[in-house]
């Protein structure tokens, strides 16, 4: 089923760590079939602020190549390998070889961001939109590593493109919310995730992002909804589970918080912070009159809430 939106007037937002995972399949070398990375945002310990990137020349190695014969194949086997370094040297010589072929710097910039080169992919990705404006995977892609680097102007401006040339995609949206969030546009940045959520009632990142956004306004109330119902979407995400438990403590709920740091640290035993907020809630109960949250409901009730936004967004399902 294909959706399409209606974008209301009153849209201020456009016309809206962790391993990253990418699945890339061979369709030949012209355009193969490369997965979508998905998204990401830290847990907030609420004094979180965006990293800014050492410049360039002071960290990265020289640009690496590689000699004789290449094919899109090497690079692809290279990177589902993790040899991120082998195959940015492989996605340079290939790149440098089919100048006409976005695909190429695309790969090329995946691979220099996983090597750990953000200014390599940014050039990377800038210039296979050079070759194609519209080309969605680059956009979305480039506006993660500019947001990981503290650019969230410019991360705005790839996403709110990607939002233009495509108003069904979640994923855009909900990247217009991080660089919104970032930028203090706390309103817009809500709005953005509403509209990612009316198209992708399953996306979590958006639900536990929403989250962050109001328990870092110390909104708790708010905030407990959309981490609920992250945390039954996608139970094995620690960082949805701990930063529901965050939000459980700063609510008075210190049993319920445990029980959430505990998912955490099941889900992935080296989560640190899930570990020391465990350790901080240890011991404590509720206070005398404290009524027990029930997170199934409030899950329940995110879900109806995600419905009617579909109505207020005008989302319209075509065949």
């Amino acid at each position: 089923m294909a959706r399409q939106f209606i974008i209301p007037a009153r849209v201020a937002v456009v016309a809206g760590v962790v391993a990253l995972a990418v699945i890339v399949k061979a369709c030949g070398d012209s355009k193969p079939r490369v997965a979508n990375i998905p998204e990401q945002a830290s847990s907030p310990a609420l004094a979180d602020a965006p990293s800014v990137a050492t410049p360039a020349s002071a960290i990265e190695p020289p640009q690496p190549v590689a000699a004789g014969p290449v094919t899109f194949a090497d690079g692809e086997t290279a990177f589902h390998e993790r040899r991120y370094q082998e195959a940015a040297a492989v996605f340079t010589t290939y790149a440098e070889r089919q100048p006409g072929n976005a695909w190429g710097y695309y790969m090329l910039g995946l691979s220099e961001w996983k090597a750990g080169h953000s200014e390599r992919a940014v050039t990377a990705f800038e210039r296979a939109l050079a070759m194609d404006s519209t080309h969605r995977k680059t956009l979305l892609n480039l506006t993660r590593v500019l947001l990981e680097t503290g650019r969230s102007q410019d991360g705005l401006a790839r996403a709110e493109r990607a939002v233009q040339f495509d108003s069904g995609s979640a994923d855009a949206w909900r990247l217009v919310g991080r660089a919104l969030s970032d930028l203090d546009r706390t309103e817009e940045a809500i709005h953005a995730y509403h509209r990612a959520l009316a198209l992708d009632e399953t996306d979590g990142w958006s639900m536990n992002n929403l989250g962050v956004i109001y328990l870092r306004a110390g909104r708790y109330a708010e905030a407990l909804p959309p981490l609920a119902r992250a945390t039954k979407v996608a139970p094995e995400r620690a960082v949805f589970q701990n930063n529901l438990g965050l939000v459980l403590e700063r609510l008075g709920q210190p049993t319920a918080a445990a029980t959430a740091y505990r998912a955490a640290i099941a889900a992935d035993t080296t989560h640190g912070k899930a570990g020391a907020s465990l350790a901080r809630v240890a011991g404590r109960t509720e206070a005398t009159g404290v009524v027990p949250v029930d997170l199934a409901a409030l899950a329940r009730s995110f879900s109806d809430e995600i419905g009617r936004w579909k109505l207020e967004l005008a989302v319209v399902v075509k065949p």
